[in-house]
């Protein structure tokens, strides 16, 4: 295959030490250094795994070939069109942006200097997940939790930015398209956003979708569960259940299996993707998903702004 890919971390906070620790490891990358506002964060990471820091980012962009982006979403579009238009690959942490035209600008980009653009959405890269679509292709109800403790990140975007825009993307990819928001509702409990959301969408293919994310709760939880006319399957993400139902009667199913619960390194996978991707050009098209990325993207807008239309509606029947 040739060199390996040289590669840059932009950001070495809390997600981007851990992409150093994967680049650092993965046999296809070499990591040149990273780039860190906070200093004294810098110097530590610089000498606790014995890499370049480089203060200014233009100097790192001229020394790789591809960066990892990991910084808070607000920055996301500054910097990635900063690197696509000094030519380099962007593997950009979620979300795309935070504003569709934000989104739409880095596609177009990415596609005029022909450079691979990936985002890190993790949970299409779940086993689990991809073994329920591999039972329930063509699922009619979609339900889904994603609950964590307030933890003193992603404040800069509300929820439906910083959580449920890995669910949204999944949905994407699943029909394709962006879905019809029915109905939103959120409440701002630890920050000025919207820190807890519930939402419901539609779909073309008629699946009806229910989300409800929050990070401020005491105890986390993550389930999906997905349904057809003859089965359902729940996935628990923190037991690490996936179970198997047969629908009976309405309101009524029989367990049939409990099936093994895969496990996968999620983000080396993206890591290796995103090198293959780079490396092997069109010959290697596993992982690209930018455009699911962009449509997650504007359901997350259409959920604040159903959110606010709902807020308005309440005030003037008040």
């Amino acid at each position: 295959m040739g060199s390996p890919l040289r590669v840059g971390i932009v950001g070495a906070g809390h997600f981007g030490r851990f992409h150093i620790q994967k680049s650092l490891l993965h046999p296809l990358e070499m990591l040149i250094g990273f780039s860190e506002i906070d200093k004294e964060r810098a110097f530590s990471i610089a000498e606790e795994f014995s890499i370049c820091f480089f203060e200014n980012l233009g100097e790192l962009l001229q020394e790789v070939e591809a960066v990892v982006i990991a910084t808070p979403a607000i920055t996301h579009f500054k910097l990635a069109k900063l690197a696509l238009e000094s030519g380099k690959h962007v593997f950009l942490e979620k979300p795309l942006a935070v504003k569709n035209e934000e989104g739409l600008a880095l596609l177009r980009l990415a596609e005029e200097k022909k450079r691979i653009l990936k985002v890190g959405h993790l949970l299409t890269y779940s086993l689990p997940v991809q073994k329920i679509l591999e039972i329930i292709p063509s699922p009619s109800i979609i339900e889904v939790e994603r609950c964590v403790p307030y933890a003193n990140r992603g404040e800069d975007v509300s929820i439906a930015f910083d959580l449920m825009i890995h669910d949204l993307e999944l949905l994407a990819s699943l029909f394709g398209e962006i879905g019809v928001c029915l109905e939103a509702r959120g409440r701002k409990i630890k920050t000025d956003l919207w820190d807890e959301i519930f939402s419901r969408f539609f779909f073309r293919s008629k699946c009806q979708v229910s989300l409800f994310a929050s990070r401020a709760v005491e105890e986390g939880k993550r389930k999906i569960s997905i349904e057809d006319a003859q089965f359902s399957l729940e996935a628990d993400f923190v037991r690490q259940e996936l179970r198997y139902f047969r629908k009976r009667n309405v309101g009524e199913k029989i367990f049939l299996h409990q099936i093994e619960w895969p496990k996968i390194d999620l983000l080396w996978q993206e890591h290796d993707d995103f090198t293959r991707l780079c490396l092997e050009g069109e010959f290697y098209t596993k992982g690209y998903n930018a455009e699911t990325a962009f449509q997650a993207l504007c359901m997350a807008e259409r959920i604040e702004e159903k959110i606010l239309d709902e807020s308005v509606k309440e005030r003037l029947i008040r």
